[in-house]
């Protein structure tokens, strides 16, 4: 599956991070990386190529996947050329709630060289999936969940089946919350933040659809407003196709 993975050793232990892919996966742009105990993978494909993100600077290594519908505009805004640029000005604004200002079907993350902070995201939505696992100071981060199980088998790690998360897939035919099938990895929900700082890892919320205003806006108005968003929607999305 296009993504990447992270994972943050804060440990004296050597891990096995050898990751195999299906060869339908030989087409695909593979990327390695490594800071001091911080090791990245990625996997990308050529749709949407100019969105995507993998580059570092003498600070920051960021990663994008997916693509962000309003990019032009924020490039516009904020008189920038290039994404990684934007991202690492919009992120050093307001390092909790700079994906707020991002519109599309997206997920990343932010590593602080200097800190050993790390800063992973999903959209809104939680349409780009992203899940975690940490235990014993080893945080392992991806967009793709068979890769995490790779690694934990890799390395003789103990995990086992989340009955709850079996109940519902059972039931619902998906899972709800953080859930998933294995107990010890967890999925980050739309709208989060996943940060980690050495040995401490939290997850902070930057959008929760319950603490929409109410709105005392006439019916007439309403409409014309839904009108105005869907509009601006489907513009955003015509021209990303362009």
């Amino acid at each position: 599956m296009p993504g990447f993975t992270i994972v943050l050793n804060n440990t004296n232990r050597l891990l096995n991070l050898e990751i195999d892919t299906p060869s339908f996966f030989d087409k695909f742009k593979k990327e390695v990386n490594n800071f001091e105990n911080v090791f990245f993978h990625s996997l990308t494909n050529n749709k949407f190529h100019d969105d995507k993100l993998f580059d570092a600077d003498d600070d920051y290594f960021i990663g994008i996947d997916g693509f962000i519908l309003n990019l032009r505009q924020l490039k516009s805004k904020y008189s920038v050329s290039d994404n990684f640029t934007l991202i690492r000005k919009i992120y050093k604004e307001d390092k909790k709630r700079f994906v707020n200002i991002l519109k599309g079907d997206f997920c990343g993350f932010i590593y602080e060289k200097n800190t050993n902070k790390l800063t992973v995201f999903t959209n809104q939505t939680g349409t780009k999936r992203i899940f975690y696992y940490f235990k014993n100071n080893i945080l392992i981060i991806s967009s793709d969940f068979k890769f995490i199980v790779q690694i934990l088998r890799n390395n003789s790690f103990d995990y086992c089946l989340d009955e709850l998360g079996a109940y519902c897939l059972l039931s619902y035919g998906y899972m709800i919350k953080d859930i998933t099938l294995i107990n010890e990895i967890k999925k980050l929900e739309p709208g989060c933040l996943l940060i980690s700082e050495n040995t401490t890892m939290e997850i902070h919320r930057y959008y929760d659809y319950n603490n929409i205003e109410y709105s005392s806006d006439s019916k007439e108005k309403i409409i014309s407003t839904i009108d105005e968003l869907f509009s601006n929607a489907v513009e955003l999305e015509y021209e990303k196709d362009l």
